[in-house]
């Protein structure tokens, strides 16, 4: 699947590491592994989630984006969530045009960055602490690749509006 175009509206740090150090010619004291990648909260652009909304997105990123700033992301899991008891999903995505993420791809690949359902119940409830987030579970790549193709079919289709009577 080709990068999804995402559109970052806050951005948070986080504790999702690989747990490697860096090549001393790549090592600074931001370097995210070392400290711990950015994770910016958004929605995929020109798309229509089931809810009638921009499908929601995570986007670990190598550095945080300013709001408003649209990232290129990859998706490797969709998280299934329930927000004040309304069920939702949220694609977690790595940006595309980073090599830090180049060999992130689904789920397992996450848990090797401690980037588990626990830990990403903390970054939604950053970005959205008024609201009670509950992680319910998560699907592998394949998932997350099918539910943004439909999101940006379903955003198309409702340009073209109701077919008229034949």
């Amino acid at each position: 699947m080709r990068a999804l175009p995402v559109l970052v509206e806050a951005t948070s740090g986080s504790s999702f590491t690989p747990g490697l150090l860096p090549e001393p010619a790549e090592s600074w004291a931001g370097h995210p592994l070392l400290t711990g990648c950015a994770v910016g909260e958004g929605y995929v652009v020109d798309s229509l989630a089931p809810d009638g909304e921009p499908a929601d997105a995570l986007v670990l990123m190598e550095e945080p984006a300013l709001p408003g700033r649209v990232v290129p992301a990859r998706p490797v899991a969709l998280l299934r969530v329930a927000v004040d008891g309304e069920r939702s999903e949220v694609l977690v995505c790595v940006q595309a045009d980073s090599t830090v993420f180049e060999n992130v791809s689904d789920v397992r690949d996450l848990l090797s960055w401690h980037a588990d359902e626990r830990a990403l119940s903390q970054v939604l409830a950053r970005f959205g602490s008024s609201h009670a987030w509950q992680v319910l579970g998560w699907q592998e790549r394949q998932a997350a690749e099918k539910y943004a193709y439909r999101a940006r079919h379903d955003f198309e289709e409702s340009l073209e509006g109701p077919v008229p009577p034949g």
